[in-house]
């Protein structure tokens, strides 16, 4: 999968990056194979948002990073 990363400035100031290609073969993120979809994050207070889709908070952002 192909420029599925997110640069996210966190409130700290500190930057991470995500590549949430290998969670698209899951259930929850499939959607986010959508490119349009993908592209359309928003952040809404401590979550990054993606439609009506998917919905990601800080806390499971920074799992993710740590894995």
């Amino acid at each position: 999968m192909d420029d599925y990363w997110l640069q996210i400035e966190m409130s700290t100031g500190n930057i991470v990056q995500l590549d949430l290609s290998p969670k698209l073969k899951t259930t929850r993120f499939c959607p986010l194979k959508d490119n349009a979809l993908f592209r359309s994050v928003t952040i809404d207070g401590d979550f990054l948002v993606f439609g009506n889709k998917v919905k990601l908070g800080a806390t499971e952002i920074m799992n993710m990073v740590m894995l």
